[in-house]
């Protein structure tokens, strides 16, 4: 990665120390055609560089089409305006790094600050291991385990209070963490539905201990959605969440088949990751 790194104008002036620290937030990622890479609206998270495939933007003065070779050493960001759209045009490879924690290497050539989630802790194994998180790319889930932000909790006191809508998904990492009867450890996720599809928690989350609960926040995980790969093949089983009402997505659920995979498709991005949690909880393959 470093060495593709130097190709780019952005870091050609860096220190090799800099350039290190940069390699840290850098990932390379291949996404199929038809995946957006911003909406309009949406704030500019990462620098992104073209390696392979077409990118087309949409703008007031139409769609423009974007090859390796009109961006060159650029960044993707600069052929974006504020108001402009971005989505792939055919499956490209891109190299995308994280912006927040490189600006001060950009600004002057020192190192970045650590991650503050910077180690692979027990918690971060049991949540990986778990079948939700092994429907992404281990790159995905790399960026979003630095965006973490890690909150000390006594025993009684009150995570998150009924009614409120999640900012984020809560992850356990250390004690015990309960939304009602539902008890939470290390590595165990809640809040999802709430911060996912913004409704209002239905109950308080309380640690039954002291602990600590590691927050991410609602956009690093919708991040997610985009960069999920449905299977080429037929799957034995789909389930089209456009075609779904939500308040007949248990009777479709119950529908399905045990033991068989499910590719799901259609919703909004915060939907299908909410319905994939439940199915992989309940033993279903998502695909």
């Amino acid at each position: 990665m470093l060495d593709q790194l130097r190709t780019f104008r952005l870091f050609q002036s860096l220190s090799p120390a800099s350039l290190a620290a940069v390699e840290r937030h850098a990932g390379r990622l291949r996404l199929p055609e038809q995946r957006w890479l911003r909406r309009r609206g949406q704030p500019l998270t990462r620098e992104l560089f073209l390696l392979d495939g077409a990118v087309a933007v949409h703008d007031a003065t139409g769609v423009n089409r974007i090859t390796p070779r009109d961006v060159g050493a650029e960044s993707l960001n600069a052929f974006v305006s504020d108001t402009a759209e971005m989505s792939t045009a055919s499956a490209v490879d891109v190299v995308a790094v994280d912006l927040a924690p490189i600006r001060s290497v950009l600004a002057s050539g020192t190192t970045a600050s650590t991650p503050v989630v910077s180690t692979v802790d027990a918690w971060m194994h049991a949540l990986l291991e778990g079948p939700v998180m092994r429907w992404f790319p281990p790159t995905a889930w790399a960026r979003v385990l630095r965006a973490g932000k890690p909150h000390g909790y006594r025993q009684g006191e009150l995570i998150l209070a009924a009614g409120e809508v999640a900012a984020g998904v809560f992850v356990v990492g250390e004690g015990v963490a309960a939304m009602g009867e539902q008890r939470f450890g290390p590595g165990d996720f809640f809040a999802e539905q709430s911060a996912l599809m913004q409704l209002p928690l239905p109950r308080d989350a309380i640690m039954t201990t002291d602990g600590v609960v590691i927050a991410f926040a609602t956009r690093d995980i919708l991040d997610l959605a985009d960069e999920y790969q449905a299977p080429r093949l037929d799957p034995a089983q789909q389930l089209d969440l456009d075609s779904v009402p939500a308040v007949r997505e248990d009777d479709a659920l119950a529908g399905l088949a045990p033991g068989t995979p499910v590719t799901l498709c259609g919703g909004d991005a915060g939907r299908r990751l909410v319905v994939a949690a439940r199915l992989m909880r309940e033993g279903f393959a998502v695909v």
